[in-house]
């Protein structure tokens, strides 16, 4: 590691030298094979086995040390992909620069995702071979595609990798500090097609309306905050221009489980009187929309609109297909409801993703998620039905059910055990967004625990990591494995 790294110099060391390497690799969903093949070479400097599948899944196989030969396997397991975001091509390329402020690690300026999401998993996984002294044997799973269709996960199969036998796993996806995941909800994707009429001439001259800088995040961890959907803003924006303007192009949104914050649509119109109007609604539309702050007390991104003039050879929609397009971005969204215990949404639904793949054809990405499976299956009914109605074709996509570990589960409880070890106890809570832990603790674990690293705004450019809590986590995850060694 260069040694005018920021991270040089702070603990835990190890795991810091690692986020590093993972700093400079390229890693979006379905684009892993650079950490894919980090994880191969570093597992094999080593002496390790590794084995990968055709779904980019990962599993690192470590003995036992000496003395815990005899002890039940453990499945550590964390995700190789991350959300990178609103960004171009060149930059995705580039490595993530960061700095480090009162304690938090963030990107430098704040201009991109970190990745935390879930390196900081991967990170505690590699530590404990290079750190740990008092384990049985351990398979560490890295699992691909996570942040979009989860691939990896779906197809993962314990057999392709010789792990019949663990019974045991630990998730480190949790973005909580001292919080072990007991529970997640479930989800699923509504997949939509629109196709729009156009006019057969060329727009010429348009003006392009761009949103950008709403704070984003997570949309089952940071639901129902009041972070904003720019796709729905830009909708509340455009209702008002149906009478004097035709739609030519629009979209948003950067993955299926993150929450819009920046959106755009060219218009064409023969009136520039809208220019005000517009300017003022959206000023409203974003008076009271959660703005992410730094340590300094300083806003780290806040709701801009941007309007400019290009020229495009894609004719209008007509003023038909221009109102649906409208109809379309008032999609439902937001918490339907939340438990009255806990604060965590109990059923939600967002519009995540619109994007045009053909000059006429647009794809729609929308997930909705519930604690109940049954109210998930419900609301998904009432999206399809919406979508259809505005003449979108309309398939199911991904789903993953709601998952609750038993109570008592001797797994959770000596997790709550090596928290409180270390001076640092635990609580116990459930999550709105899912976790891997649901998929693999339904199918192949009998039992399962999450737990991870204080990683603050998922997803956006405002993501930073809290190193007291890797150290934290670091310690936990140390004592859990030895505490699993000798029982």
């Amino acid at each position: 590691m260069y040694s005018q790294h920021p991270l040089v110099g702070l603990q835990p060391s190890v795991a810091l030298e690692r986020f590093a390497e993972i700093l400079r690799i390229p890693r979006r969903s379905k684009d892993e094979g650079g950490m894919i093949a980090f994880l191969v070479s570093w597992a094999r400097r080593r002496g390790l086995v590794v084995t990968t599948d055709q779904w980019n899944n990962v599993v690192i196989h470590v003995p036992a040390m000496i003395g815990c030969e005899g002890q039940p396997a453990v499945c550590l397991q964390a995700h190789t992909d991350m959300v990178v975001g609103d960004i171009s091509e060149e930059e995705y390329k580039k490595p993530i620069d960061v700095e480090v402020v009162n304690g938090w690690v963030q990107t430098k300026d704040r201009y991109r995702t970190l990745g935390a999401d879930n390196a900081a998993g991967i990170i505690l996984m590699l530590d404990v071979v290079d750190t740990a002294n008092e384990y049985g044997p351990l398979y560490l799973l890295f699992t691909s595609d996570e942040e979009d269709d989860l691939t990896g996960v779906e197809n993962f199969d314990p057999a392709n990798h010789h792990m019949e036998t663990c019974d045991l796993l630990i998730n480190l996806d949790t973005p909580l500090d001292r919080t072990i995941g007991n529970a997640c909800a479930g989800f699923k994707y509504v997949l939509a097609t629109k196709q729009f009429a156009r006019e057969s001439e060329p727009a010429g001259p348009c003006h392009r309306i761009a949103i950008s800088g709403l704070a984003g995040g997570h949309n089952g961890d940071n639901v129902g905050e009041g972070r904003g959907n720019a796709l729905r803003i830009l909708g509340s924006l455009l209702e008002g221009l149906l009478n004097e303007a035709q739609i030519v192009d629009f979209g948003g949104g950067s993955a299926g489980n993150a929450i819009p914050a920046s959106a755009f649509a060219l218009v064409k119109t023969q009136s520039l009187r809208w220019l005000d109007a517009i300017r003022d609604r959206f000023a409203q539309l974003v008076a009271n929309v959660f703005i992410p702050k730094g340590e300094d007390g300083n806003p780290v991104s806040f709701p801009q609109l941007l309007i400019t003039e290009e020229i495009s050879e894609l004719g209008c929609f007509t003023k038909e297909s221009t109102k649906q397009a409208v109809d379309i971005l008032d999609a439902l969204d937001g918490v339907y409801e939340t438990d009255v215990v806990t604060r965590v949404p109990l059923f939600s639904t967002t519009q995540a993703l619109v994007k045009r793949n053909t000059d006429d054809i647009y794809d729609i990405k929308h997930i909705v998620r519930s604690a109940f499976d049954q109210r998930r299956d419900n609301l998904v009914a009432d999206v399809k039905g919406m979508y259809t109605s505005y003449g979108c074709v309309v398939r199911d996509g991904h789903v993953e059910n709601q998952w609750s570990q038993d109570e008592g589960s001797p797994l959770v409880e000596t997790a709550m055990q090596a928290f409180a070890n270390t001076g640092k106890p635990a609580k116990k809570r459930p999550f709105h967004c899912f976790m891997e832990t649901g998929t693999l603790g339904q199918r192949y674990f009998t039992q399962a625990v999450s737990f991870g690293v204080l990683v603050e705004n998922e997803h956006a450019r405002s993501e930073r990591m809290f190193l007291p809590s890797l150290v934290t986590a670091r310690l936990a995850l140390i004592e859990l494995l030895r505490l699993l060694a000798n029982s």
